[in-house]
């Protein structure tokens, strides 16, 4: 399994103000441009082999400038479109945390153009799960339905211990087919539901199925 980093980030204009880490290890340092002192216009940096670096369960990824005392006044450098991917599979950040968060929620539940401020003293943190996950179980609300009524097909994500695995996509197939939008993200316990129209299935016996994509180490 290959896992992948990639980002957006402006006004790098010295040598070393930009410093990405994974779990503590050192994947990028920028080299400075001159030119490059608008921190609104973005280049894209990426993708980085970050494979190495990761570990089952949490992972933290770091941005910080190392030579900016926080509080100190003048524009900052910017980072945006912060993505994870392993095996072509896009993973869930969840909330920053560090000295420099007061901007919000993660760049995977908003839209595009979020900005993380750069400080020093700490860094703004994302945190992605490598999923354990070895059980996934499914079960429907019914076993028969009138044609045009929801069926409620719901179930959990555990690790080899059972413990519940958040944040993790579950896909559903119906007849071997994944329908549009058919996906969903596991909850903090691990559960996770999709809600299902029948009225343009046929009169008979259909089967459904959920997958967990399997992103493990």
């Amino acid at each position: 399994m290959a896992v992948l980093l990639t980002f957006q980030a402006g006004g790098l204009n010295t040598n070393g103000e930009l410093v990405v880490t994974v779990n503590g290890q050192t994947v990028f340092i920028n080299v400075g441009n001159p030119a490059d002192t608008n921190a609104s216009i973005y280049t894209s940096y990426g993708p980085f082999d970050i494979t190495a670096f990761v570990v089952q369960g949490n992972n933290s990824i770091g941005f910080h400038n190392p030579g900016r005392p926080i509080g100190q006044s003048g524009a900052y450098n910017q980072v945006k479109n912060i993505q994870v991917v392993a095996d072509n599979i896009a993973l869930p950040l969840t909330n920053c945390t560090g000295t420099s968060c007061a901007a919000g929620p993660a760049p995977s539940t908003i839209s595009p153009g979020f900005i993380v401020p750069e400080v020093t003293g700490g860094c703004c943190d994302y945190v992605f799960v490598i999923g354990t996950a070895t059980q996934l179980t499914l079960g429907l609300d019914k076993t028969t339905y009138v044609q045009g009524a929801i069926a409620v097909a719901s179930g959990k994500l555990t690790d080899t211990a059972n413990n519940p695995v958040p944040n993790a996509t579950i896909n559903l197939f119906i007849d071997g087919v994944q329908p549009s939008g058919a996906s969903t993200i596991t909850a903090a316990d691990g559960t996770y539901a999709f809600q299902i129209s029948t009225t343009t299935l046929s009169v008979g016996v259909h089967s459904i199925q959920a997958q967990f994509p399997g992103i493990a180490l």
